[in-house]
């Protein structure tokens, strides 16, 4: 299998939006992995660089059971397990294949298995409970407040996207973006440095951890009145998964 060469200055994680047929899926208990993406600093590229080399999820087996529940699609149109390894596949096909000219990152195995281990080293449950931010059907919380319990505990600032649910004006945190240079270690998420509302982040490497798929951010997402966007100063609901919408 060739090895596309790619000029790679970091990499990504995380983000959805459709008007499907969506749950939570009961292994779900806590934030998923949207994605680890390449990219060039100054855009959303590259994607897709290997349209040759499709994913086998047989490559996957072992990972399989952590896949399943940490890095879980919302679709359930077509089941459950078919629908994750539409998940995988796509994630793989648009930005797996951009990465592996990273050695750590070299094939679908190892691409995914990093992306489980990262989600072990930014545990965000762990990070957010400890500094006082706790999953609440009805407590909101401040944006410098989300964010400084995760800079806390990686060094480093994140960058956060909302989900709002403009029928009853609530604002859901969706997403937490941690920047990774290609040696995998943290680095800055810079506000100036944001693509707009519902683009990526044009930087190396980003991590993101999606908690859109709590229960009040995917009833927005059965809706057509929603927008990805950044997140406002204040009024952040952080809702337990399979909680009832916040009142």
């Amino acid at each position: 299998m060739n090895n596309y060469e790619t000029n790679v200055d970091h990499m990504a994680y995380f983000g959805y939006r459709w008007k499907i047929k969506c749950a939570i899926p009961d292994k779900v208990s806590s934030w998923v992995a949207h994605g680890l993406w390449p990219t060039q600093k100054g855009s959303q590229e590259p994607i897709k660089c290997n349209k040759t080399w499709k994913l086998d999820v047989n490559e996957l087996k072992t990972l399989r059971p952590k896949l399943d529940y940490r890095w879980a699609s919302l679709r359930v149109d077509f089941g459950v397990e078919r629908e994750n390894e539409n998940l995988w596949r796509h994630e793989w096909m648009k930005h797996g294949t951009c990465a592996t000219t990273l050695s750590a990152l070299k094939n679908p195995f190892h691409y995914f298995n990093a992306t489980l281990s990262l989600m072990d080293s930014f545990n965000l449950l762990e990070m957010l409970t400890e500094e006082g931010i706790k999953p609440d059907q009805k407590k909101t919380y401040d944006y410098e407040d989300i964010r400084a319990a995760v800079q806390k505990h990686t060094g480093v600032t994140p960058c956060l996207v909302c989900i709002k649910d403009k029928e009853v004006e609530k604002t859901y945190l969706r997403e937490v973006e941690i920047w990774l240079d290609k040696d995998f270690q943290p680095v800055n998420c810079l506000d100036n440095d944001l693509p707009a509302p519902g683009t990526h982040a044009p930087h190396p490497l980003i991590f993101h951890s999606e908690l859109h798929v709590t229960y009040g951010a995917l009833q927005a997402l059965h809706k057509s009145a929603y927008n990805t966007s950044h997140c406002p100063s204040t009024g952040i609901f952080y809702t337990p998964v399979h909680s009832k919408p916040a009142s």
